[in-house]
This record gives structure tokens, C-alpha cells and sequence, in this order.
């Protein structure tokens, strides 16, 4: 629950602090909602009379791919339900029908099955008690789980009753060692009878009555609000439940735990999200309202509107009222409950008080059931109204552990470039834009372009002074990109060096390398061996081996690995250097494992290093890691298939993403994978929509990947380009 806390919070922050509504940035919560692992979800804020934002993030539905409507979009509210609940009771008080302190064995009617404490018989339970969670009704939890219902369980008036007269009377042990009244214990029991005593006053099914009497009269279309599946006319319009699982243990912890739920994995692959089926339980009253949020931002209107044409103000203020005044205190005799729970010691009617990091009080009512998690609630002194819905579930089963990584991933597409091209260069500049450099599309190109993220639009730009391919770009201090090197598509290594201005968006001149070369690798240093401000280079030391295809990191030490690559076809090497920039020398150190070239390496966050992939004598699967306080490499667990030409970037978790590449000369691949530092294994992601070699993979501001570029499976250099 701890995504939704954080988003809440800061929208709640920024009311307390602003005269005028202004809202956290859609990337901000989207990198949120990603790192909590959650497709998809809904956001509104409103006053009694308007909306004041609105917002929709993800997805609906993951297979397939369908984005979430805030309009159309149905959410099964869980226990957001219960407010109905109280909302359809106080009515009834309005119209003298029930009492809140009356018995609610008078309004049953079944003198065979009455409702009471089998130790307190003096105790009546109330509909005030019920619907404060102190009538001092539990639930076995073998009860529970058996009473879960797939799709269009029939939940009649005769079935509800039958299942709350079994379940919760003096001869089960669905009852505190307390007396009701005195103590407070959060009951879905508790709230479906109250439902049932809404049934039986009116002789209206409770979701019928709902529909009639609080939906309508909120002009809410209630062809849109049900319980049952066959309560909408599109059911595609439901979205679609999602847990997480990081192996298949956590698969048998939902099918064992809860085998009526018919849980299955999104994919054969772990991690996976899990499917988890749109079902209803017995207790249905307290569950299983489905509506979209923009229907439930006109309940919520409702209630900061002190009740509108639903219910009087004087109800309204009944429900916030505080049940003992605060004084009832939560039972849990084990001190096992953490101050996240539900403070149950604060519950009004249905609605409860919560005190949250900002230190205001609000009153708000929260929902979860497998697949699912929301909040609404609303800040009084304000008169501000927050609902958050969404579509997953990130607590596993007997796991919660908050190291699970997201394992499935959406890859889009996003508009083509101007001009195909494989072997080219991508870099990303301070202003967020993406720009792409020379590579070769049949023949060596000069042409360069840039990506907008923004706009998701590429727009040519001048051309280099220099067609290249195979060349390096760096991006400097000032923010200027430096091209260097690479093949002319002749017989030659030119020596030209193009530096590109982005405040001009114009290539300038500055002076050439000493040698041409292409194949290489380019580092930035704290010193730097080309100085930006003269313009000029300086030769430095050897390195012990000559190498091409090889790969180039900067650690944290400020020194640079060169591990890998060839020096000839017969000369393939494992052999690794460290160049120190403070004295230009470079020193041989620990061998990788494996001879590799055309592999990549990332610098993780620990300071080590991931050499993955490549080919010795022929394509790897392998990888490995240097051990910077050791300096020496040791094998980590494999990729799931073998690849080289491919990418690998660090994103902002620390995981590392791989993509694409090529297995052998008629195999390209379009899978994707995802390596994490933290357990050392690699889990498969979505595909991507094209498979490539020789592209580029960069990360943008918003930490989203651009893949561009590459050849296809056809050996056709590609102008597509694709999101992660």
C-alpha cells in the first residue's frame, strides 16, 4: 500500500500548501506506480461542485493491451463498497425506518437464527456497531476463503442471509472474547449485515437498491455500477485484477491459499504478474461494487457536499461522528498489528479518521482485495476529495518482500526516424532530447536527427561534416556531444572530430584526433585527454593489448576497465586493463572468464561490473561480474539466451536491461530481459515489437528507453524506434 501512501500524500501536500490546486507531474507518479509494480490506475481530485484534476495511468488490461479510461474504466471498489452501505442505512434512519442503537435482530426477523454474543447475550448488536466495527463479529479465516465466488455467483437476499446466518451466530467462533461496543475490530461480516438489514426494510436487493436510490438520484449511469458480471453491457470494460510473483513458489501461495481463484501466471517465465479472476465473495456488500472513478468522484462530491439530494447534512455529520469518541480500542491481544493498519480505533460510520504524514487528519475509507487497491477519502478543512484506484496487488502471498521487480514490461511504439540506419550513435542531451548520428544505411551516412520525448516527433538536423559509422559520441561537461572516429565507408579511418552544440543545434569544428580508428570506445574522465575548452588532444599511454569490439567503463574509482574484444580473427581475448587518468598508464588486471567480444558492459550501482553476452567461438549466454574491491571477475547467473550486437542499460532500479541482438546470421532476436543486481538472475520480459542488432538503446529523462535503429531479420536497415 505503500505507492498508493506516497502519491496521496503529496497530491494532500500540495493542497495544504496552495491556493490554487496544482498537481504532482504525470512522470513523477508514473515512476511511482512502476516502481510498486502496478499496470495501471486512476486519479481525481474534487471540490463539492467540480473536478479539479483527473488523470489516467497504464493499463486496463496488459493482454491485451488496452490503456485506462477514467470515464469508462470499471474498478471493483473492494471495501470502498462499505460506504454505500452507510450511506443506504443513514436513509433509512432519515426515514425512521431502522434506528442506529435499536437491536438489529427487530429488523432480521428470523427468531431461529437471531444475531447475538454467545458470552454477552446482553449485549445488542446495533447498526451502529456494525457499521463502526465494534460489534466485536470476526470471521474464521478458513470460513473466509471458503466463501470466495467466481464470476456470477447469484448473491439473492436468501443467499446472503443463509450465508451470514451460518457463519455468524453464538454457536461459531466468529466472535471476539469481548464485549461488542467495547472493543473495535475491522468485520466484512459486520457491514453485510448491515446490508442485509437494508434488504430486508426495503424488500430491494442491496446492489439494486444502490442503483436506485443513491445512483440515480447522483445522476451516475447505473448501467455502469454493479456487482455481477453480466450487470455491464461490455465486460471488457471491467479492468482486469494483477498480482505480482517473483517465482513460482508465490504462484502456489495464491493456488494454495486461495484455490477458488483459479490464480494463473501472465506468463511461463518468473517473475510474471499473475492474473488474478474478477470474482465476488459472499460478503458482497462490503466488496464488490464495480464503477469507474469518474462515477466515484460524484459519490464522493456527495459527501463533501454535506449529502446533496442523497442525504441531509445532519447524516452526513452522523457518519464522521467518531463511535466512543475515540475511546474503543483496537483489539489485538498479540501486538501484532503495525501503525499502517487501519486505525480502527477512529471509525465513524464506514468512514474513518487517519492522521497521515502531513500531519492533518482526514477522513477516508480504503480498499483491497487480490488484484486490487484503492483509496478515497477527504480533506475536510479544505473540503478536497482524492480518489486513487488501481489494478494490482503488490503483496505476494507469505512474501512481502520489497525487492520483487517488476518483471513485465510494455514496449510501444513511437513514430520512425527520418532515415534507417544501423551502427549509428544516440545520445541523450541536457534539454531531454535524443540525438542520432551518422550510421550507415547501405551506404556510410552524415545525416543526424533529434527525438523529442515530449512529442514522440523526430526533425532532421544539419548534417555531420563527416559520414561515419562504427564511430563513438560523448557527451561533455557543457552539454555539447563529441563524434569521433569511425569508417568512411572507403578505405580510410578519417581523423575528423565533429562537436555538436545543442544551444545552436549546429555541428561545429574543432581539432582532429592524432589517429583515425573506428571499433572503439570512448570514456569520459575527470581530467579528460581531450580538453573542451582548447579544443585539443593529448596522446596518452598505450594499452597493453591491442583490441577492437571491446568494451569501456568509467568506474567509481575514476579509473577505466577495458575488458574483451580482438585483436585479430585468431586473437579473441578475455583479457582485461585499468587506465589510471592521473597517470596516463594502464596496468593489466584480472582475466573475465570467458574470451568475449561484441558483448556489453554496464556499471551497476554497487560500483561492480556487467559484462553479459558476446561471442567467443560462438555466441555467449554468459556473464559475469568485476569485483572492483577485488579486481577480479566471477560468473553470475546466465541470460536466458545467448545474444551479441545487443544493448544493456542501468535503469533507475538498478536493474539492467537488455534488449535485442543478434544469435546467429539467420537468427535475430527481439526478446528483452531484465538483470537484477540484488538476486543475480535474469527474468524475460515482454518482446519488443521488432527484433534488431546494431541498434541503440537510450535512457531518457523519463526513464523510458528509446530503442532505435538496427538491422532487421532480413538484413534491412530499420528507421523504427520503440519505448520501454
Amino acid at each position: 500500500m505503500a505507492y498508493l501512501y506516497v502519491c496521496i500524500v503529496l497530491f494532500i501536500f500540495v493542497v495544504n500548501n496552495s491556493v490554487s490546486l496544482s498537481c504532482p507531474s504525470r512522470q513523477w507518479i508514473e515512476e511511482s506506480l512502476n516502481n510498486s509494480y502496478v499496470p495501471g490506475a486512476a486519479i481525481i481530485v474534487v471540490n463539492a461542485t467540480h473536478t479539479l484534476y483527473e488523470e489516467a495511468f497504464g493499463y486496463h488490461s496488459l493482454l491485451p493491451p488496452k490503456w485506462i479510461d477514467i470515464d469508462r474504466s470499471i474498478f471493483t471498489l473492494a471495501s470502498i463498497s462499505k460506504t454505500f452501505i452507510a450511506t443506504a442505512v443513514m436513509q433509512l434512519v432519515e426515514q425512521e425506518v431502522v434506528d442506529l442503537d435499536t437491536d438489529i435482530n427487530q429488523y432480521l426477523l428470523e427468531p431461529d437464527h437471531r444475531i447475538f454474543h454467545p458470552n454477552y447475550s446482553t449485549y445488542s448488536i446495533t447498526l451502529r456497531k456494525l457499521l463502526s466495527h465494534s460489534s466485536s463479529i470476526t470471521v474464521d479465516e478458513n470460513i473466509q476463503l471458503g466463501l470466495y465466488r467466481l464470476g456470477d455467483a447469484s448473491f439473492e437476499q436468501a443467499t446472503l442471509a443463509e450465508i451470514l446466518f451460518r457463519n455468524v451466530n453464538p454457536y461459531t467462533s466468529s466472535w471476539l472474547p469481548k464485549p461488542p461496543g467495547t472493543v473495535s475490530f475491522y468485520s466484512n461480516y459486520g457491514s453485510s449485515l448491515a446490508a442485509l438489514v437494508v434488504e430486508r426494510m426495503t424488500n430491494i436487493s442491496f446492489d439494486q437498491y444502490v442503483k436506485e436510490k443513491i445512483m440515480k438520484p447522483l445522476q451516475i449511469d447505473i448501467t455502469q455500477v454493479g456487482v455481477r458480471l453480466a450487470d455491464f453491457k461490455n465486460r471488457e470494460d471491467i479492468v482486469k485484477h494483477y498480482a505480482y510473483a517473483l517465482n513460482a513458489s508465490h504462484l502456489n501461495a495464491w493456488t494454495e491459499g486461495m484455490p477458488q481463484l483459479n490464480v494463473t501466471p501472465f506468463s511461463n517465465n518468473f517473475p510474471t504478474w499473475l492474473n488474478i479472476p474478477l470474482f465476488g465473495f459472499s460478503a458482497y456488500p462490503a466488496g464488490l461494487f464495480r464503477m469507474s472513478a469518474q462515477s466515484l468522484s460524484r459519490f464522493l462530491q456527495m459527501f463533501i457536499n454535506n449529502g446533496s439530494t442523497v442525504l441531509s447534512s445532519r447524516s452526513i455529520a452522523e457518519m464522521k461522528l467518531v463511535v466512543g469518541n475515540g475511546l474503543i480500542p483496537l483489539y489485538d491481544p498479540d501486538n501484532i498489528l503495525s501503525t499502517a493498519d487501519i486505525p480502527q480505533t477512529n471509525f465513524g460510520l464506514s468512514w474513518y479518521w487517519q492522521t497521515l504524514s502531513d500531519g492533518h487528519r482526514y477522513i477516508c475509507h480504503s480498499g483491497s482485495v487480490p488484484g486490487s487497491r484503492h483509496w478515497m477519502l477527504v480533506n475536510e478543512q479544505h473540503s478536497i476529495g482524492i480518489i486513487f484506484l488501481s489494478n494490482a496487488d503488490s503483496n505476494v502471498p507469505n512474501d512481502r518482500s520489497k525487492q520483487l521487480h517488476k518483471s513485465l514490461e510494455r514496449w510501444s511504439n513511437t513514430s520512425n526516424m527520418n532515415q534507417a540506419r544501423q551502427s549509428h550513435t544516440a545520445s541523450v542531451l541536457k534539454n531531454g532530447k535524443v540525438l542520432v548520428a551518422s550510421g550507415s544505411n547501405g551506404s556510410v551516412l552524415n545525416s543526424a536527427e533529434l527525438y523529442n520525448p515530449s512529442t514522440e516527433t523526430w526533425t532532421t538536423i544539419d548534417s555531420m561534416h563527416q559520414a561515419r559509422v562504427d564511430h563513438t559520441a560523448s557527451i561533455l561537461a557543457d552539454g555539447k556531444v563529441l563524434v569521433v572516429g569511425g569508417f568512411n565507408g572507403g578505405r580510410s579511418r578519417p581523423n575528423i572530430v565533429d562537436p555538436y552544440d545543442p544551444s545552436t543545434e549546429s555541428w561545429t569544428v574543432t581539432s582532429n584526433i592524432n589517429q583515425g580508428r573506428d571499433g572503439h570506445t570512448a570514456s569520459i574522465l575527470t581530467n579528460g585527454k581531450y580538453d573542451p575548452a582548447t579544443g585539443t588532444w593529448t596522446t596518452t599511454g598505450n594499452l597493453n593489448q591491442a583490441r577492437y569490439s571491446h568494451t569501456a567503463s568509467v568506474l567509481n574509482t575514476g579509473k577505466v576497465l577495458v575488458a574483451g574484444g580482438f585483436y585479430d580473427v585468431m586473437s579473441r581475448l578475455n583479457s582485461a586493463e585499468l587506465y589510471d587518468p592521473s597517470t596516463g598508464i594502464w596496468e593489466m588486471t584480472g582475466s573475465m572468464n570467458e574470451i568475449r567480444f561484441y558483448h556489453t558492459a554496464s556499471v551497476l550501482t554497487n560500483g561492480n561490473v556487467l559484462v553479459a553476452g558476446g561471442v567467443s567461438n560462438g555466441p555467449l549466454n554468459s556473464a559475469e561480474l568485476y569485483d572492483l574491491s577485488t579486481e577480479t571477475w566471477i560468473m553470475t547467473t546466465s541470460m536466458n539466451e545467448a545474444r551479441y550486437y545487443h544493448t544493456a542499460s542501468v535503469l533507475g532500479n538498478g536493474t539492467v536491461l537488455v534488449t535485442a541482438g543478434l544469435y546467429s546470421a539467420s537468427s535475430i532476436l527481439n526478446t528483452a530481459e531484465l538483470y537484477d543486481p540484488l538476486t543475480k538472475t535474469w527474468a524475460i520480459i515482454d518482446n519488443m515489437n521488432q527484433g534488431r542488432y546494431l541498434h541503440t538503446a537510450s535512457i531518457l529523462t523519463n526513464e523510458r528507453v528509446l530503442v532505435t535503429g538496427g538491422f532487421d531479420e532480413y538484413f534491412n536497415e530499420l528507421s523504427s524506434a520503440e519505448l520501454y
